[in-house]
């Protein structure tokens, strides 16, 4: 947790409060955990997929 304070400190968000730095972590956290979970649902279930491009 100290690496993740210092990290968060010395960045952008450093001069906000820690809440507002937690609450864009957070963003963060869960976009990439989104993209994880498709990425796995994607992976188990692809070969059943009907997938096309074009118009």
């Amino acid at each position: 947790m100290y690496v993740l304070q210092k990290i968060l400190a010395q960045s952008a968000l450093g001069s906000y409060s820690p809440w507002v730095r937690y609450l864009v972590f957070a963003l963060f956290l869960s976009i990439v955990l989104i993209l994880v979970g498709m990425l796995v649902i994607l992976l188990l279930h692809g070969h059943q997929m009907n997938i096309s491009f074009g118009y």
